[in-house]
């Protein structure tokens, strides 16, 4: 009686395919979940920095006690913050995708970037009827919409942020 140990070539062949097959998933499971990871941390960044240009637009125009006529647009909105006399200019710039904020004290003006990659943004301005105004003027304007598309990589999020403000909000 012949007794061998080992594998057969045939037996070896087959566990090294059946290894091959097996490790190929796991690889593709891997990256399943890293590629997930990286998508869902990219939609995170997004949403905080929409989110915060967001609650500076809503705070900004809260404090609205006037816009300002003739330069009100879907692509620039100019009010008069009634705290501090302070006028604010939000731009929305389609040519290098950012939306820029500059507010102006005592002469000192100071503008930054709210927000960058942006794309499709715009102003909407409303009426009492909730109407979008063609020519906007502080005597008609109630409420002021903010929408634009921000792009993160091939990552792409629509937001809205509408703002109904009270020129009374004061006085009591």
């Amino acid at each position: 009686m012949v007794v061998t140990k080992g594998f057969t070539l045939i037996e070896m062949i087959a566990a090294m395919v059946l290894a091959s097959i097996v490790m190929s998933a796991i690889g593709l499971m891997a990256r399943g979940s890293m590629m997930n990871l990286v998508y869902t941390n990219s939609i995170i960044d997004m949403n905080k920095d929409a989110e915060y240009a967001q609650r500076s637009f809503m705070m900004h125009v809260n404090g609205c006690s006037s816009f300002t006529n003739g330069s009100l647009t879907t692509a620039q909105l100019s009010f008069t913050n009634y705290l501090n006399s302070a006028e604010y200019i939000y731009q929305i710039s389609a040519s290098d995708s950012t939306i820029k904020c500059s507010r102006t004290v005592s002469g000192n003006t100071v503008t930054g970037i709210l927000l960058s990659g942006v794309i499709n943004g715009k102003f909407v301005y409303k009426d009492n009827r909730n109407q979008t105004l063609l020519s906007p003027t502080d005597a008609t304007i109630v409420g002021v919409e903010l929408t634009f598309d921000l792009v993160r990589g091939e990552n792409k999020q629509s937001y809205t942020t509408y703002v109904n403000y009270d020129k009374n909000q004061l006085e009591l």
